[in-house]
């Protein structure tokens, strides 16, 4: 008895897709599966460096768990002299999903900053004072959302005290940067399953 086919492969690489495969595990023969890399992984995750986490005999894709990223800047995205290096990457990846992007930094030249690492065209917007605090600068982001939950949205930086803040007093994901700066790890990411049905002779 022959393997003769696969079925529903045809909306593999649309992104919108995902929310509807069914995210059962199976162990499948390498043998008999299709290259995944060709329809989705290899356009979609092989290019940001992730896919050294995925296993290609039954994972087709990844979800962000956020709609709204807001990043600090030093010692978050930079360094002092330099991104870190997932900085440009994970920029890159969540303006090319359309999730928005916000900066919010204590440091006042950070406008011209971004501009220098070539990086402002990423973000939404780039907010750089001392006189509010960085939870009173996202509450007011979020505002403009109404649509968008507290739960929905993900603030990134290095130092506990702000993000301890803002855990407090609101329901948003708040991840602390150690000293090595961003990386793909630190991105809240839901891994998308494929049950495969086989059809035979």
């Amino acid at each position: 008895m022959n393997l003769s086919s696969l079925n529903n492969l045809s909306n593999l690489n649309n992104l919108s897709s995902l929310n509807n495969l069914n995210t059962q595990n199976t162990q499948l023969n390498p043998t008999n599966l299709i290259n995944l890399n060709n329809l989705y992984i290899n356009n979609e995750i092989k290019e940001n460096n992730i896919l050294r986490t995925l296993d290609n005999k039954t994972k087709v894709g990844f979800e962000f768990e956020f709609k709204i990223a807001i990043f600090d800047l030093d010692q978050t995205l930079w360094n002092g002299e330099n991104l870190y290096k997932d900085s440009l990457n994970i920029l890159k990846t969540l303006y090319r999903h359309d999730i928005k992007i916000y900066l919010v930094s204590f440091n006042l030249e950070a406008d011209k900053i971004c501009k220098l690492l070539n990086i402002e065209k990423y973000f939404d917007e780039i907010y750089f004072t001392r006189e509010k605090t960085k939870l009173q600068i996202i509450k007011e982001i979020i505002l403009d959302y109404p649509d968008i939950k507290e739960k929905e949205v993900v603030f990134f930086d290095d130092l506990a005290h702000n993000l301890y803040e803002v855990n407090i007093n609101s329901n948003i994901q708040t991840i602390k940067i150690d000293n090595d700066g961003i990386d793909w790890t630190y991105i809240p990411i839901k891994y998308v399953y494929r049950f495969y049905h086989y059809l035979y002779d």
